[in-house]
């Protein structure tokens, strides 16, 4: 079993692509399909916190469209403190952006 927010997140992948944990993941386990890990090749790994390097190239790869983030809502700065709420009790799917700041 994999530790995963979201038992989902892998059927979109490609063949060969690659999975990175990383944030304020779930502690509940999550059922991996091991034909599908075998079957599109796929890499699953975790990540702690990234290099300058590694985000510019991560910006450089979503402003070029071949990543694309999940975004769950944009929120306005001053409701912060909300954000944080609904991001707490894990009703979100993907990030929120705070916006106006």
């Amino acid at each position: 079993k994999l530790v995963s927010p979201r038992p989902h997140s892998l059927r979109p992948m490609g063949r060969g692509g690659r999975v990175v944990v990383l944030g304020n993941v779930s502690p509940a386990d999550v059922a991996v399909s091991p034909g599908l890990l075998i079957g599109r090749r796929l890499r699953i790994q975790g990540s702690g916190s990234a290099t300058l390097d590694e985000v510019r190239q991560s910006l450089a790869l979503i402003s070029a469209g071949i990543v694309r983030p999940q975004i769950d809502r944009i929120m306005p700065f001053p409701e912060a403190a909300r954000a944080h709420e609904i991001l707490e009790a894990r009703q979100v799917d993907g990030r929120i952006i705070l916006s106006g700041w």
